[in-house]
């Protein structure tokens, strides 16, 4: 199932970065796949408990390792794109939470794509065309 592609749009220039983001491009994917008990069928089953909070963790994990990038490269708008991340973090845990619960099924894995689509095409460009500027500049 491929909700959510890696695309070229999506690279930034930092490879750490890049690599990161692709890796949890993954991992949405395979949460799509999880979710779709028979792709024939396209019944949907609940997410693994285990795979929703291992997704989450390392979303978190992602999001220190941009905040730290940030602060050594004196990225302007760390505090912005902080602030972003923790609104973000609090908005997957309560999607994946009720998932959990029930509460949710198929409408979960768009809320998580269009989540992590919007935060690397909205905030996470702004760290390549900096990190760019800073290279013109040194």
């Amino acid at each position: 199932m491929g909700l959510l592609e890696w695309r070229k749009e999506y690279v930034l220039g930092i490879e750490s970065i890049d690599e990161e983001h692709e890796r949890l491009f993954k991992e949405v994917s395979a949460l799509a796949r999880a979710l779709l008990n028979d792709p024939k069928e396209k019944t949907l089953n609940s997410i693994p408990a285990e795979m929703a909070s291992d997704l989450l963790q390392k979303i978190k994990e992602h999001y220190q390792h941009e905040e730290s990038w940030m602060q050594e490269k004196e990225f302007p708008d760390y505090e912005e794109h902080r602030r972003e991340h923790e609104r973000s973090l609090t908005e997957l845990t309560t999607v994946l939470q009720e998932q959990a619960e029930n509460r949710l099924c198929g409408i979960v894995l768009a809320q998580v794509v269009e989540k992590l689509d919007r935060h690397v095409l909205e905030f996470d460009k702004k760290l390549g065309e900096y990190n760019a500027y800073k290279d013109k500049i040194i």
